[in-house]
């Protein structure tokens, strides 16, 4: 996937390219389409309710 040249990328022809390479032919692309896969990592999300335009950590509502 991380080559200079898109003829030499992976999924280049198609998503099925990078569903059967052999890292990834044994992933659950069911459970993921399905969304039945938790998060191995949640960053902590810290509320701040002084400062007006963060509503949440470091995402500022106004660039949404």
């Amino acid at each position: 996937m991380i080559q200079r040249k898109p003829i030499n990328r992976l999924g280049l022809n198609g998503p099925s390219e990078v569903k059967n390479h052999p890292w990834l032919k044994d992933f659950p692309w069911k459970k993921l389409e399905n969304r039945e896969l938790k998060a191995p990592f949640l960053p902590a999300v810290t509320i701040e309710p002084a400062r007006t335009n963060y509503l949440y950590g470091n995402f500022d509502i106004e660039q949404r």
